[in-house]
């Protein structure tokens, strides 16, 4: 994904350069390819950094749990319930077919794309940046020695602190990481990863694409967005186990 997105960003770039060549606004082109540039590239740059990070993760935590056998937990009542109406061998069927068309795999991962978690990270990065480089220079040219430019340098040091809050905030909710088995979900978060048992998920309520799901004292256990790549596998499997709660 970020690949393409890398290539129609280089294409739009050189055909906006060619479109500010032809009507004579070279001086203008050039400060908004090299700012485009800057910004396509280390959103591209990032979200390629994530790809492979999150491609290490997932074959480290499938080869940890390759042992888990599809099996359905039998402990679970409704679970127990769905398979009866549906057929012990359907079940079966269903969760060792995952290769056929028209199946969903009974066990996956869903996450945010990639690249949005690429541009949130590059936007972290350089706001960072630009507001260190900016206090650098003020303290150079001595702007630090009038006492009158301190709300500004404070107000100017607090955005990259806000965004940075509101960084990691994405990353424990909107961004976390569910990986679903017959057995369960494992969330993954910037703080340690928790697991749930399908018995141990209650109710799951929605706002527009928005999913959060709770425990069965209704306490919210992480949300996740149904435009998440991943998301069928997971909502079907909290069907099926579910059943007529859903």
């Amino acid at each position: 994904m970020g690949k393409i997105l890398g290539r129609v960003a280089a294409v739009a770039a050189v055909v906006f350069l060619g479109y500010m060549l032809i009507t004579g606004q070279v001086s203008i082109a050039w400060e908004k390819i090299i700012i485009y540039i800057i910004f396509i590239g280390g959103i591209s740059i990032a979200a390629e950094i994530l790809s492979r990070k999150q491609k290490k993760q997932d074959e480290k935590f499938w080869g940890e749990h390759q042992s888990d056998a599809p099996s359905f937990d039998t402990t679970d009542s409704l679970r127990a319930t769905d398979m009866e109406r549906t057929g012990a061998a359907d079940s079966i069927l269903y969760a060792t077919d995952a290769g056929v068309p028209g199946r969903i795999s009974d066990q996956g991962v869903v996450r945010a794309p990639a690249i949005i978690r690429g541009i949130v990270t590059f936007l972290l990065a350089f706001i960072w940046g630009m507001v260190l480089c900016v206090l650098m220079l003020a303290a150079m040219d001595g702007a630090f020695e009038d006492p009158e430019n301190y709300g500004a340098f404070g107000i100017l040091s607090a955005m990259p602190v806000l965004f940075t809050v509101g960084y990691f905030w994405l990353a424990n909710n909107l961004f976390c990481e569910v990986y679903y088995t017959p057995q369960g979900v494992i969330v993954k978060r910037n703080r340690p990863q928790r697991q749930y048992r399908w018995s141990e998920i209650g109710r799951c309520t929605r706002y527009g694409y928005l999913h959060v799901f709770h425990d069965l004292e209704d306490k919210r256990l992480f949300i996740t967005n149904s435009s998440y790549e991943g998301f069928d596998g997971l909502y079907d499997m909290y069907s099926r186990t579910h059943g007529s709660m859903v």
